[in-house]
């Protein structure tokens, strides 16, 4: 279920992607395995290519879309979610949803890298791309 977004945006997130537009929407998020999260950026796209070069082009990988109804969509959080709302200029998202970001600097580590040693984040697993579960729930790509 999504907090803080109304059936409006919702309805609006789904036309654009039903359109074949790369749509966001962020909502608030609640989960007991990322507790230090509080939000989560849909990215949808019904045009599966199009998403896929997004991804791409976004550092990443295309095998964590989730496909779901007629919604395909990647659920991105932390600093890589913080990254992509200011890369795509999504500013009202941003700044109610991800606030302490709007005082970071701009640039993202590169994939893999992190300065924790055993404690992972919900950006470790972004950013790293080692758990699918974090972006496919353990749903597969279709074929």
């Amino acid at each position: 279920m999504a907090f803080g977004v109304t059936r409006e945006q919702v309805t609006e997130w789904k036309r654009q992607v039903s359109e074949g537009r790369i749509a966001f929407l962020t909502h608030y998020w609640i989960h007991p395995s990322f507790p230090d999260v509080k939000s989560v950026t849909k990215v949808g796209c019904a045009d599966i290519e199009r998403l896929r070069a997004w991804a791409v082009s976004h550092g990443l990988p295309p095998q964590y879309i989730h496909y779901r109804d007629r919604y395909p969509h990647y659920d991105i959080f932390g600093e890589r979610q913080a990254y992509i709302l200011r890369k795509e200029g999504q500013w009202e998202q941003l700044r109610k949803f991800v606030p302490e970001a709007m005082a970071e600097p701009h640039s993202l580590p590169p994939a893999g890298s992190s300065s924790r040693s055993h404690r992972q984040t919900a950006s470790d697993v972004t950013d790293k791309f080692d758990s699918p579960a974090s972006f496919t729930n353990g749903e597969r790509e279709r074929k």
